[in-house]
């Protein structure tokens, strides 16, 4: 229950069926946070590993991507030097 501006808010809440031993990993986890506050904060955390990984990955795409590209144009441009006519 929440009180806000003199008015009491009701809560509603639910169970989440899981393990015991689950359970005491979770409870030692959480220390004095609520659950609502630990749950949320590794929601949190687990979104941002997920952001972090998929910026890494396409930081190594990019990366990758952009070696290619200047060893193609290294590349080409060697052709080139080597069909060119002769200055007379």
């Amino acid at each position: 229950m929440l009180l806000y501006n003199h008015v009491m808010i009701m809560k509603k809440f639910s169970t989440i069926p899981v393990s015991v031993e689950v359970k005491k990993i979770l409870e030692k986890a959480k220390g004095e946070r609520t659950w609502d506050e630990f749950l949320i904060s590794l929601l949190k955390t687990a979104n941002l590993a997920r952001r972090l990984h998929a910026a890494e990955e396409l930081e190594k795409r990019f990366d990758d991507d952009l070696e290619r590209a200047i060893k193609e144009s290294i590349e080409e441009s060697r052709r080139r030097l080597r069909f060119r006519e002769p200055d007379s």
